[in-house]
């Protein structure tokens, strides 16, 4: 069985993360925020665009995110 690597990981995931954050809608402190007001299609044109150490770095910045906020309830 192939491995998924970080940079496919992360696509995958942050594809997901263009629909909604997990934790709400879309919080206006996500910097996703603006990007998940446009048309589907525009979205993922948007994550097309970034190269894989953006896409990745982008990945790490919302698990943290997400379990500093998951802490905090």
């Amino acid at each position: 069985m192939n491995e998924v690597s970080e940079k496919e990981l992360a696509r995958m995931y942050l594809q997901a993360r263009l629909l909604r954050c997990p934790l709400g809608d879309n919080p206006e402190d996500c910097p996703l925020h603006e990007v998940r007001k446009k048309p589907m299609h525009e979205r993922y044109e948007w994550l097309n665009r970034k190269d894989d150490e953006e896409v990745v770095e982008m990945f790490r910045l919302h698990t943290k995110c997400i379990n500093r906020k998951l802490q905090e309830d």
